[in-house]
């Protein structure tokens, strides 16, 4: 079990849905729960330790939110990128009740927190309370862009997590729940694929990661990767220099966006990116 959760809540859980419980959080799975992603892969690609990685300096990083709040936990995910490998960083959630659904404003200063301490990382947020949640973090100085989650995107990150699962190339941390829902998830065949949670089990820290992957997926921004005119920007604000992209906010907190248009003469060729 994970430890951060509340046991009040598994207890809740376990007498909503036996079945969900069992496979959610005792990783028990019955026999016709077909699963779209293989087990053993997804085990595998569990690191030791530790649960949550440290930012590192000059590291892109994403994060990206499933939020819920009465039945749906609001769940957040960190990763960054290191040559072909997805890392994921941190997962982090909260759990609501019918009686006392999660609280946004308090909710959205933790993401603000984990969103500055990870070099001002992007926010990946849904449609779900998009405007709340879009509004509440670009207050607290963060950077955040909604994205349509629609079933043909699912499917093609799920397609993207098992391509990096069977080359060996995601890391997860030990956190219970998400790798019981990402072994849970099942693709049910229709007009257009169908991929969620079985029964009534959850699938709020897969969505999470899901995401993720699917905005890292087209991100090659590392130290090693950037184009000298993708590099150093002196911030407006405060004169420390950063890792330019489009509107990235300065990773020191003093809130000055950089611009839209890199605008810093690149130098002769021959010259170092770094």
């Amino acid at each position: 079990m994970n430890p951060t959760i509340e046991p009040g809540f598994l207890e809740q859980q376990r007498s909503k849905d036996p079945d969900a419980f069992a496979r959610e959080y005792d990783a028990e799975f019955p026999a016709g729960v077909g699963a779209s992603l293989d087990p053993s892969l997804v085990r595998a690609a569990v690191r030791a330790d530790p649960d949550a990685l440290p930012p590192k300096p000059c590291m892109n990083y994403v994060v990206a939110l499933d939020p819920g709040f009465v039945r749906d936990a609001f769940t957040l995910v960190v990763a960054h990128r290191e040559g072909d490998r997805v890392v994921v960083d941190l997962v982090r959630g909260w759990h609501g009740t019918r009686a006392t659904p999660v609280p946004l404003e308090t909710t959205l200063d933790a993401v603000a927190e984990l969103a500055k301490a990870y070099n001002g990382a992007q926010v990946i947020t849904d449609q779900a309370m998009q405007e709340a949640v879009v509004q509440g973090l670009s207050r607290r100085g963060v950077a955040v862009v909604a994205r349509l989650w629609t079933a043909d995107r699912t499917a093609n990150a799920l397609a993207t997590v098992r391509r990096h699962l069977v080359s060996d190339r995601l890391e997860l941390p030990s956190h219970d729940s998400l790798v019981n829902e990402l072994i849970g998830l099942e693709q049910r065949p229709s007009g257009r694929p169908q991929i969620g949670a079985a029964g009534r089990g959850h699938d709020d820290y897969a969505f999470a990661l899901l995401a993720a992957v699917a905005e890292l997926e087209g991100s090659d921004l590392t130290l090693e990767s950037i184009p000298w005119e993708y590099n150093s920007w002196p911030c407006r604000g405060c004169k420390r220099e950063f890792y330019w992209w489009a509107g990235r906010p300065c990773p020191y907190r003093c809130g000055t966006r950089a611009p839209d248009t890199y605008d810093r003469p690149a130098p002769p060729l021959e010259s170092p990116a770094g």
